[in-house]
């Protein structure tokens, strides 16, 4: 959408995934083998 610039920077699994989109920013990590401790998104504004 015109005026919400979006930036995506992914790593390979084990490292920071961080999406920005517009004023909002979502990061998660995710971990090998660790199904259950995959997922910590966190979201600032």
């Amino acid at each position: 959408k015109p005026g919400e610039p979006t930036l995506v920077v992914r790593g390979r699994p084990g490292e920071l995934a961080l999406f920005v989109h517009g004023r909002a920013a979502v990061a998660q990590v995710e971990y090998d083998g660790d199904p259950a401790a995959r997922a910590h998104p966190f979201v600032t504004g």
